[in-house]
């Protein structure tokens, strides 16, 4: 199983947007796992559709009592259950409860801020189901917590949202330097990229932004994080794939992920080539170079085509 969290302290980057459709368009291949580790329960509600996150499917069977059991066997909703297409796609649900993870933590392990065991729980919850499951997708909170820190730790590869905004922007730096610290306790972290999302392209500033992110953050992976992605991947540590801020996209929360939405189609339709992407930069340095030379070709034959 690979584990893909998404992350970023920055509140409303498009994190449980993105959380949600790249594990639902997975899961129309691969096995699936779902986890809402965010305590606002967003993921939940938009996979499930249920307005009521407390009710007897839910309460006290969440990321939470998942976490501290470090077992999630007892705390997956098969989506398969609410909405057939999602067959190949389970979740491990949260509601706010999920905020008095931290200090249930230590109270059961240690209150020695040296002892790893609290920020190792997630990992260790997903341990058992491993071999179940071909991709696991983590939402995150706005923060860099020891929620957060658990879904580091848990991770195979980490991916940074980025909302094209001076806020967003001053979180890059922070955001990456606590993944580096969580290589400490995951050696094998990889920083997948940063993705450009609810990207309006009406907006100068907007593309002013996504400039600059392209032209600072290769110099600051070669000078102060080299260890957290493959040299020969620093220059594109922006993903080329953008998510467009589209009404369609917008009301997937509203709608839902299931067939019923008639927009659907067009609303994921801006995750597709994330996926794609995303899916070449998790294979590692090969894979995304082929990935890059298709999309090198791709583009000059388009820009031939207007000519």
């Amino acid at each position: 199983m690979k584990t893909i969290t998404f992350i970023v302290q920055k509140g409303g980057s498009g994190k449980t947007m993105t959380s949600g459709v790249i594990a639902f368009l997975l899961a129309q291949k691969y096995k699936v796992l779902a986890i809402d580790m965010d305590g606002q329960g967003n993921l939940t509600e938009m996979l499930t559709q249920k307005e009521d996150i407390y009710d007897d499917d839910i309460y006290e069977k969440t990321a939470l009592e998942a976490c501290l059991a470090e077992d999630v066997r007892q705390y997956r909703l098969h989506m398969g259950d609410y909405f057939p297409e999602m067959e190949n796609l389970d979740l491990v649900p949260a509601n706010d409860l999920l905020s008095r993870l931290p200090k249930k933590l230590y109270k059961k392990y240690s209150l020695n801020d040296s002892d790893p065991r609290p920020l190792q729980a997630l990992k260790k919850s997903l341990a058992p189901v491993a071999d179940e499951y071909d991709y696991c997708i983590i939402d995150t909170p706005p923060s860099l917590g020891e929620t957060t820190l658990n879904a580091i730790i848990a991770a195979d590869g980490a991916v940074i949202m980025f909302e094209c905004s001076k806020f967003a922007h001053s979180a890059l730096g922070r955001c990456i330097s606590v993944l580096d610290e969580g290589r400490r306790m995951n050696p094998g972290l990889q920083l997948l990229g940063i993705l450009p999302a609810l990207i309006d392209g009406r907006r100068w500033d907007h593309e002013d932004l996504l400039e600059l992110v392209r032209e600072e953050f290769p110099i600051i992976m070669e000078k102060t994080f080299p260890q957290l992605m493959p040299e020969s991947m620093y220059s594109h540590v922006v993903f080329d794939s953008i998510v467009k801020r589209l009404a369609d996209t917008g009301r997937l929360p509203v709608e839902g992920l299931s067939e019923e939405n008639p927009k659907l189609i067009s609303g994921v339709a801006p995750y597709q080539p994330v996926l794609v992407e995303l899916m070449a930069r998790l294979a590692g340095p090969d894979a995304f170079a082929k990935y890059r030379s298709r999309l090198e070709v791709a583009v000059s034959l388009e820009k031939n085509k207007g000519e």
